[in-house]
């Protein structure tokens, strides 16, 4: 779903960001299922922070809100494993095909 997001964000904005959605549901039901998976959390901050890209322009609240709970799962498992997403390459997996 993120990769078909990716290519329409700049053209069709409702549909990518409707697809965004669909996908933070989808990560938010899986976090919720496999709470002690890092990869599963990390997934879920980059479905928040996406939507929340998405919604910068047009819902400046509610993308502020999506920010923060990204921010606070991320903290949160790096209180866990400091570290962790700088050693295992997470993070610089997920930057590679992400505007700044």
């Amino acid at each position: 779903m993120h990769s078909v997001a990716n290519v329409l964000r700049n053209t069709k904005h409702r549909k990518a960001l409707k697809l965004y959605q669909e996908s933070l549901t989808i990560r938010r039901e899986l976090a919720k299922q496999l709470p002690d998976n890092l990869q599963t959390q990390r997934d879920l901050t980059v479905a928040l922070d996406r939507v929340a890209y998405m919604l910068r322009n047009t819902d400046h609240e509610q993308a502020l809100k999506l920010y923060q709970e990204s921010l606070t799962i991320t903290r949160d498992l790096n209180k866990q494993q400091p570290g962790i997403f700088k050693s295992c390459g997470i993070w610089e997996n997920q930057q590679q095909d992400w505007p700044d």
